[in-house]
């Protein structure tokens, strides 16, 4: 999976829609990369799917939300399939800021036990060995010499395959200590979820550390 961070806008062209990585239906392969700032946490999310998975995740999600099943055309769900590149990169936009928001929901953060809500800030829609949808979420929180606990839960995706990577680092002065995952995603292996039992994969999905600023 590529690697995030959005430091400037990307143009991307989708100039060859028959994708090297085309994953399985029902698949969605995803990084969490956590980083804690002095004045903020950063959720730093990246995922792959196929064209059907995103459809379903995206219907999924108006359901939930009450929206009816014919409010697919008006928003921007394709109907049909389509080799056409413009409408290819305008599927994949429309669904990434969308999506952002449902994301954020099932990101649970808490900093010394209370609950802190991440804000969708900025997202891409990058194409390399295939389509590539990355977050940044943002929780403002300024950090102390005092040192404070951290705890994230990632709800998403819980009834597909694929698999989860979380890391959780500082920057700028800011120290980990006692984390339960490592500072950089890339350093985790790409473990299909189906090989992990329930409990495991319950403890995938989190991340705990204690941070503080340093002298």
């Amino acid at each position: 999976m590529p690697r995030m961070f959005l430091l400037a806008p990307i143009l991307v062209f989708f100039a060859n829609p028959a994708w090297a990585h085309e994953l399985e239906d029902g698949a969605v392969e995803r990084d969490c990369q956590i980083v804690i700032f002095p004045d903020r946490v950063e959720i730093q999310y990246s995922l792959e799917m196929n064209a059907k998975t995103r459809d379903q995740v995206a219907l999924a999600a108006k359901e939930s939300k009450g929206k009816s099943k014919n409010s697919e055309k008006r928003t921007g769900l394709p109907s049909f399939p389509t080799t056409d590149p413009e409408e290819l990169r305008k599927q994949w936009d429309d669904f990434r800021k969308e999506f952002a928001t449902t994301l954020a929901e099932k990101i649970e953060v808490r900093i010394d036990g209370k609950q802190a809500k991440p804000m969708p800030a900025r997202s891409e829609t990058i194409e390399k060995h295939s389509i590539s949808l990355e977050f940044v979420l943002t929780i403002k929180h300024v950090v102390t010499s005092a040192g404070q606990s951290i705890e994230v839960t990632d709800k998403n995706f819980t009834e597909n395959a694929g698999y989860l990577r979380i890391a959780m680092k500082g920057r700028r002065k800011v120290k980990i200590a006692n984390s339960t995952v490592p500072p950089i995603v890339s350093s985790l292996e790409r473990t299909p979820w189906e090989e992990f039992t329930v409990k495991q994969q319950q403890k995938r999905r989190q991340a705990k550390a204690r941070f503080f600023l340093a002298p």
